[in-house]
């Protein structure tokens, strides 16, 4: 086995190690003591569904463009893993799909990096941001040009492998983190209103004023 998939594995056992453990820690969350007044089965529904919708969040409602262009680059990111798992096992897939991804993969990466801009353009962001929102925006944007130019050019495969494999021990202990309580944040904010009757299980969320 090669060295940049040694990097690889590497990466990928920090990654599983420190995602486990923080995962864990998420799980032993203590409960809400509360009388329950609703189903937390419809409230968890919602979180995942109508809960996320663009017109459910004030900031991405005011501005559809900055959450289209987020929407584009966090595909990115999981089609770069994706073609990244495919070229670490070797997996042959049809030829046409290549060129097809990596331009899909350029244009996420512009959508990163107008993001980037954006953040160091706007004083509000920039009063709200660490040194660690730009490193982690620009390492994952050049994970989508590298995985483009994988994609077209052999060549660039093992430098993939070994940029894959740093990133993957990055993300449990920087911004990127986000990304491994995504789902437990979800899941706790919908049991917590579905357990307390705010969201309901009509498809959408409804506010009992008469329980709070």
């Amino acid at each position: 086995m090669s060295a940049a998939r040694w990097v690889l594995l590497a990466g990928l056992a920090v990654f599983l190690v420190t995602a486990l453990r923080s995962l864990a820690g998420a799980a032993r969350a203590r409960g809400d003591l509360a009388v329950p007044k609703g189903k937390a089965s419809a409230g968890i529904a919602y979180s995942f569904t109508g809960g996320m919708a663009p017109w459910k969040k004030e900031s991405a409602k005011r501005h559809p463009a900055v959450y289209a262009l987020g929407v584009a680059y966090h595909l990115g990111t999981f089609l770069a893993f994706i073609w990244l798992a495919f070229v670490a096992t070797g997996v042959s897939l049809p030829a046409v799909l290549r060129p097809l991804s990596a331009a899909l993969l350029g244009a996420t990466a512009l959508a990163g990096l107008v993001l980037l801009m954006r953040r160091i353009a706007d004083s509000n962001l920039r009063y709200f941001s660490s040194p660690d929102d730009y490193f982690a925006n620009a390492v994952v944007t050049g994970f989508h040009v590298l995985a483009a130019a994988a994609l077209v050019r052999p060549g660039a495969i093992g430098a993939l492998l070994v940029y894959g494999g740093l990133l993957l021990a990055y993300i449990p202990v920087g911004k990127l983190k986000h990304s491994l309580y995504f789902g437990p944040a979800r899941y706790y904010l919908g049991l917590f209103y579905g357990r307390r009757g705010v969201w309901s299980d009509g498809g959408g969320a409804r506010w009992r004023s008469d329980r709070q």
